[in-house]
């Protein structure tokens, strides 16, 4: 279920809206469940790392506001490259990820139960 203010100013939001929480869950699962099991299995924050990157497309932005060092930082992300492929050079593979980590930051559905995403 959707969590929204306003009906008028939907956006994507009307898409997502539209489409059933299995579509949404297979989505994110084939999207990002591999670095969600990794998060599981190792204890890291590698998909809150991708979402601070999505949201500032700057390495040196994202490392202040995880506090890592900008090395860490890199790292971080070419982990996560090789567990979902290229990420930060592929523009339409961003999108996806951004979505999907969008989806399970605001919609309601089995992701729910991964914590802080």
């Amino acid at each position: 279920m959707l969590r929204c203010r306003y009906g008028d100013e939907l956006g994507v939001e009307r898409l997502l809206a539209s489409t059933p929480t299995d579509d949404l869950a297979g989505f994110v699962d084939q999207t990002i469940g591999a670095l969600v099991d990794h998060d599981r299995l190792h204890r890291t924050d590698l998909v809150e790392t991708l979402g601070i990157w999505l949201e500032t497309r700057n390495m040196a932005e994202a490392s202040r506001r995880l506090h890592v060092h900008y090395n860490t930082f890199k790292n971080r992300l070419d982990r996560i490259e090789s567990i979902l492929g290229p990420v930060v050079s592929d523009a339409a593979r961003a999108l996806e990820c951004e979505v999907a980590i969008y989806i399970s930051r605001h919609y309601d559905g089995p992701w729910t139960t991964l914590g802080t995403m």
